[in-house]
């Protein structure tokens, strides 16, 4: 599996070098999807599977990292060093979930 955020920007590099117009990023984008991003399409009406915005802001409602900002927050807080961790890593865990 690959993240969001990671194949957004593979995509729109492809989109960049192809040069393609929004209308087949769009078409493109569609046939890329697979899994739980393909059942995403499926709620999105026909006629707007051609407007490549509006196919991306459905993809970020349920992808993006704001849907995930409130577990993002529950994991910062409830966060403890575990006993055999060092403070380094703990530190790192801590930054990774900031970062978030």
């Amino acid at each position: 599996k690959m993240s969001w955020e990671g194949f957004k920007t593979l995509f729109e590099t492809a989109a960049q070098i192809n040069k393609w117009s929004s209308v087949t990023k769009a078409s493109m984008l569609c046939l890329s999807l697979r899994g739980d991003a393909l059942e995403v399409l499926q709620t999105v009406p026909v006629a707007e599977r051609r407007d490549f915005n509006e196919v991306i802001k459905r993809l970020e409602m349920r992808f993006g990292h704001q849907h995930m900002e409130q577990l993002y927050r529950s994991q910062l807080k409830n966060r403890t060093q575990k006993p055999a961790e060092s403070l380094q890593e703990f530190e790192a865990d801590i930054a990774r979930l900031v970062r978030k």
